[in-house]
């Protein structure tokens, strides 16, 4: 069954639904007393979830852009009620303004055009501190060609050094509490997630020569490590340091970071890492094949 079909399918049950929603409603109306409360509450959701429906099946007409412009206008009129609530002061119209008539546009200009990657920045985070759904979301709108996974495991000696500096409570060395997406791999301000793995499995493999993350970077510069590196232009760099908490790059070296090359620890490169320093460690690649548009995932 294609995506066409299904939709139709979908909608198709929807309207049942409601069809049989309106009925019982009429039919209770007619028995029961006139102007009963709870009744005419009743239709009146039914009747607001067909002006619901109808206007995303009218939408879906129209495809993709039909439906980019009715959410938009649904977080326009969301964002008008919010406000409508709230108290405002007179120098908070030049913010709402920009709100309404900028901000939201711009939005779903660029869900419109599939700029995910810019549309991001413009999200606030849930905290200035690392969170699992962050990481994940950043992590599936970075670079979506495929759907793979990779998957490196550590020879067996490797994983009993890691376990013995975790156990020991060592692991707590190399942890900086100021989480920064695109820390520097070789300065000690911030820290993003991978670069405590990294710097973790440094002081693993060293075997209690390292205790501090300064001693661990210089052990892996040593070592070989070799950072990704991310070409951001200066708009896309003030893009992510205004509307993101947890993005700087004032750790970055200066020469480096004026010409639009960023150095970060990705899960690549330490991925790369683990294989190139632990000749026992085997590596696999788990990938769904997406098939041909309209076709299920097996």
């Amino acid at each position: 069954m294609s995506a066409t079909q299904q939709t139709w399918w979908l909608f198709g049950g929807v309207f049942a639904i409601l069809i049989f929603a309106s009925t019982v409603g009429w039919l209770l109306q007619l028995r029961a007393a006139p102007g009963h409360a709870g009744i005419a509450n009743l239709n009146a959701r039914i009747k607001a979830w067909w002006v619901i429906v109808g206007l995303i099946g009218f939408a879906f007409l129209f495809g993709r852009v039909g439906v980019i412009v009715l959410f938009g206008l649904v977080s326009f009129f969301a964002l008008r009620e919010f406000i409508t609530l709230t108290p405002s002061r007179p120098g908070d119209h030049l913010s709402l303004f920009l709100s309404f008539f900028v901000i939201i546009p711009s939005q779903y200009a660029l869900i419109g055009t599939s700029q995910y990657g810019v549309f991001a920045i413009f999200i606030p985070p849930l905290r200035d501190r690392k969170t699992d759904v962050l990481q994940l979301a950043n992590f599936f709108l970075d670079d979506m060609f495929a759907y793979q996974a990779k998957i490196v495991i550590p020879s067996t000696e490797v994983q009993k050094k890691i376990a013995d500096v975790l156990v020991a409570g060592h692991g707590g060395r190399f942890h900086e509490p100021r989480y920064n997406l695109v820390a520097y791999p070789f300065a000690t301000r911030y820290q993003n997630s991978n670069q405590w793995l990294l710097e973790t499995l440094a002081g693993a493999l060293a075997e209690g020569q390292i205790g501090t993350r300064g001693e661990a970077q210089a052990w892996l510069r040593a070592s070989g490590f070799r950072p990704s590196t991310l070409h951001l232009p200066a708009v896309e760099r003030l893009g992510a340091r205004v509307f993101r908490v947890n993005v700087a790059f004032d750790d970055q070296p200066i020469d480096r970071r004026m010409a639009g090359n960023i150095d970060v620890v990705s899960a690549e490169s330490v991925l790369d890492f683990v294989l190139r320093v632990d000749p026992g460690a085997t590596a696999r690649v788990i990938e769904v094949d997406r098939g041909v548009p309209g076709e299920r995932l097996p």
